[in-house]
């Protein structure tokens, strides 16, 4: 093409005179490339009912008849158009017809409306967002600097054989879906106690006096006793401290009053778990689901969420604990619709503090207070709760032990009914919190927050092989070593080498050793 004036003269002139297009007709901006032509003309014909591929079949007699009834076909069709007058001569692009100039600007004005909802000049720090959901690019992301990095490739191939030359994939661009290698170089080892034991005692070689020598040295960083593996606390079983205590005080089958007298307190972190969500459906259409649930569910209801933001605190390692691949931010707007799974989203603790706040505005617009706590909201829950039950019953519902152990702690007598109900519909436990403290004594409310820590909460470490429920059994059995011991933990004066000592000896008298008190 670049030499057709000199080697086709004649066809040079007809190109730049217009006539490397067809035009069927005599419309402007009427003019199509030869290729198109046959795909709307020939082609179209061949593909549409009564053409070779609609049940003729493709035989050479087919082929054939098609080919030469077409000229007569073309004709009458010509005719047809002409005596029905369908042949329109209207100069006008179809572009400048007034239809398609409202279509292009109500599709102006859509897209205007979008980006500005969704402003990309507005975002956070400096990583890619996706407008349409709001979901942030891990760091390692670099589309944005596809060009450099294509020419980066291209350098590398420069004097190399087609044969030679391989592409790593760690000189590719990342995008956004790319899913994070992590990898593990500097990755804490832990230590197997078992297989550490056996290899002493094989460099020992039976000598008790070599044995004596290694054990005066820490052979671990972390105690096996008190961390698994992976290195986190022994996670504790609070599930079955509940059943325990359920167990003990035979329960509560009352089911939940609805009267104005009838205050309910709920957990927010349990509360936000409750719903399913449901992709495509906006932020805003998912708080007013909430609110929606919250006032067919309970009655005077007051909301507590958990905060985010509170800086460190002893109950990060829990939450480390309960965290799977943390989902990456979200930022997102009210009317934006919903791209990931709930899990995903809410295992990203900056996209949980944004739910929260946009749930909780939602929550006081229809008149049901909230309150946000400024890290984790247990103790909030039941402040708010033990306030309410000075003039109104009150139900705390939520998922977490804890709120169940805090409440049999601080209830008093001359308060209005307690009660705490589990939010799960699949296993609804309603406990009496007075008739529990009743059943199970004086002495084991008393000091069930000292026995809640002792054997694994969120801020201490389960003992290996102790069960949950050990310490309250032996309160429950009066226990002189396990009562005098609470005294020393609960007491505000106890000095580090007292509880250490009082610690100790606990310890022995759980794995029944010959220095603690075993008259349980």
């Amino acid at each position: 093409m670049m030499h057709l004036s000199e080697t086709h003269p004649d066809v040079y002139r007809d190109f730049m005179a217009g006539h490397h297009v067809i035009r069927r007709s005599q419309r402007f901006w009427a003019g199509l490339s030869c290729d198109l032509t046959i795909e709307q003309t020939l082609m179209c014909s061949l593909k549409s009912s009564g053409g070779l591929t609609r049940g003729r079949g493709m035989g050479e007699l087919q082929r054939l008849v098609w080919l030469l009834s077409m000229p007569s076909c073309a004709a009458v069709n010509q005719w047809m158009v002409s005596f029905t007058h369908g042949d329109s001569n209207t100069e006008h692009h179809k572009d400048l017809t007034e239809a398609r100039q409202r279509k292009d600007d109500k599709d102006t004005r859509t897209i205007v409306t979008y980006v500005l909802q969704r402003n990309p000049f507005e975002t956070e720090g400096h990583q890619l967002v996706c407008i349409a959901t709001g979901l942030t690019s891990d760091t390692s992301a670099n589309m944005d600097s596809a060009k450099v990095i294509g020419h980066q490739i291209l350098q590398t191939m420069t004097g190399q054989a087609v044969s030679a030359v391989s592409f790593k994939k760690k000189e590719e661009a990342v995008t956004m879906s790319t899913k994070p290698t992590v990898k593990t170089g500097g990755e804490r080892v832990s230590i197997d106690p078992q297989l550490l034991f056996q290899r002493l005692l094989h460099v020992a070689g039976g000598d008790l006096s070599k044995l004596q020598d290694i054990f005066q040295h820490e052979l671990t960083a972390l105690p096996s006793s008190l961390f698994d593996d992976s290195g986190f606390m022994r996670e504790s079983s609070n599930h079955l401290l509940a059943k325990h205590l359920w167990d003990a005080s035979e329960g509560c089958k009352q089911e939940m009053l609805r009267t104005k007298d009838v205050h309910c307190i709920l957990d927010g972190g349990s509360l936000i778990h409750q719903l399913s969500w449901l992709r495509g459906t906006s932020y805003t259409h998912l708080a007013e689901r909430y609110v929606e649930y919250v006032k067919n569910s309970y009655p005077h209801a007051t909301v507590v969420f958990d905060g985010y933001f509170g800086g460190p605190s002893t109950k990060d390692m829990a939450h480390v604990q309960r965290r799977t691949l943390p989902g990456r931010d979200v930022q997102f707007t009210p009317d934006m619709l919903l791209s990931e799974k709930k899990e995903e989203f809410l295992s990203n603790t900056t996209n949980k503090q944004r739910f929260i706040h946009l749930v909780g505005n939602c929550f006081e617009e229809n008149g049901i207070p909230v309150q946000h706590a400024q890290g984790d909201a247990d103790c909030v829950i039941v402040q708010v709760a033990l306030q309410s039950a000075v003039e109104y019953t009150t139900y705390v519902v939520g998922e977490d032990t804890d709120l169940l152990i805090l409440l049999l702690f601080h209830v008093k007598s001359d308060m209005k009914d307690v009660f705490f109900s589990s939010s799960k519909a699949s296993t609804t436990r309603l406990w009496d919190i007075r008739s529990t403290q009743s059943r199970l004594g004086p002495n084991v409310c008393k000091n069930i927050l000292f026995a809640h820590a002792f054997s694994g909460c969120d801020t201490t470490s389960r003992p290996f092989s102790v069960g949950k429920s050990v310490p309250v059994k032996r309160l429950q059995k009066k226990n002189k070593l396990f009562e005098n011991s609470a005294k020393v933990f609960l007491q505000t004066n106890s000095d580090h080498q007292m509880i250490a000592e009082t610690g100790e000896k606990l310890l022995v008298d759980i794995y029944k050793g010959n220095d603690g008190d075993t008259d349980s």
